[in-house]
């Protein structure tokens, strides 16, 4: 009811307060409960979930990532919308505009799940351990790291190292007490 509470009445009108049950503020959870819960419908309508954002009581590490592969499901049908629309609506609006869109496309830029991007990078480098190969611009592309411009040099660069440093250990190899003067094996 409040610190200070009045009524104004007319003659003849009687007013019966009901108190409410809850803590000794006459139910003022109420009004806490209620944001709560409108918050969590928010969170439901927009993320799909309420997990990744608020914990609960009952709440653990599975049902939280559960809770985030359904974000990033909601993500990506949301992505997926947004562009079509773009390409099927605004596009052509554009382009009657005089805007030079008739050969474009909008496209989103290419989503990146840090966990999705580690685990698929885990699995290449246990593929290359086992002795197959994996494609070079694969992994650039999965893994989100630019490409130099000048790869093709740097990989001959590379392979050349390698082939001089095994000719290098196969020398030692034949004729070990003869001392060869490089860095790398001295």
């Amino acid at each position: 009811m409040g610190s200070a509470p009045y009524v104004i009445l007319p003659d003849g009108t009687s007013v019966v307060l009901h108190e409410t049950k809850g803590s000794g503020q006459g139910g003022g959870d109420v009004f806490e409960k209620l944001a709560r819960f409108c918050d969590e419908q928010i969170s439901i309508l927009i993320l799909g979930n309420t997990e990744t954002t608020n914990s609960s009581k009952s709440s653990g590490y599975a049902q939280s990532e559960t809770h985030m592969k359904t974000q990033i499901e909601v993500y990506r049908d949301d992505t997926k919308y947004t562009t079509t629309w773009l390409n099927e609506t605004i596009r052509p609006i554009l382009y009657n505009l005089g805007y030079p869109v008739a050969d474009g496309v909008i496209k989103a830029d290419k989503e990146s799940n840090l966990v999705e991007v580690k685990d698929k990078l885990a699995i290449m480098q246990q593929v290359k351990t086992l002795g197959e190969l994996v494609d070079a611009d694969f992994i650039y592309e999965t893994s989100g790291v630019p490409k130099p411009d000048n790869y093709d040099t740097m990989k001959a660069e590379q392979e050349a190292q390698k082939n001089k440093r095994s000719k290098l250990l196969k020398q030692v190899h034949k004729n070990p007490k003869q001392k060869l003067m490089h860095p790398i094996i001295n």
